[in-house]
């Protein structure tokens, strides 16, 4: 074997070898775009759950504080029960409602209602600021424009009754 078939054998070997190894970086490019692809997936997919395991953790909040304003209506703790209903709704106002709330919003604006003709209004009562402060956040929240006209005007006439 003569020294330029000895060099062209050894070029040519590194050429496969070359060619080899370049073969295999871009198929582990492919790969790791496949897998960076696989990865957007699950991080968009864990984004939606956060954000849904927040949202139920403010409903739950809501309920919470629904059940006790219904246990304080029970108790004729009418002051307590629509400070508590008003704070259950502009929990479930600051949520991302569904349909499943829609039907909670009407019992709480009812119970307010009711807890509001009983007292007739909030003169001299103890939570004067503090419901001035919810009815303000509740007609600043982005989801008060779907309350109904009567509920709202019962909100102004809160905060009215509390000057």
């Amino acid at each position: 074997m003569s020294e330029a078939t000895y060099i062209g054998i050894l070029v040519s070997l590194m050429g496969i070898i070359f060619t080899i190894f370049v073969g295999y970086q871009i198929y582990n490019v492919i790969d790791i775009k496949r897998e960076l692809k696989h990865l957007d997936i699950q991080k968009a997919r864990l984004e939606d759950t956060v954000k849904k395991l927040s949202n139920y953790q403010i409903v739950s909040e809501a309920y919470n504080l629904n059940n006790r304003g219904m246990l304080a209506i029970s108790m004729n703790s009418y002051e307590t029960a629509i400070h508590l209903l008003l704070q259950a709704l502009e929990v479930f106002l600051s949520s991302r409602l569904d349909d499943r709330h829609w039907n909670d919003i009407e019992n709480i604006k009812t119970n307010i209602k009711y807890c509001y003709s009983k007292m007739g209004n909030f003169r001299g009562t103890n939570c004067k600021e503090e419901l001035y402060q919810i009815s303000t956040n509740i007609m600043n929240s982005e989801n008060y424009r779907v309350l109904n006209k009567e509920f709202r005007d019962l909100i102004v006439d809160i905060k009215r009754s509390n000057n």
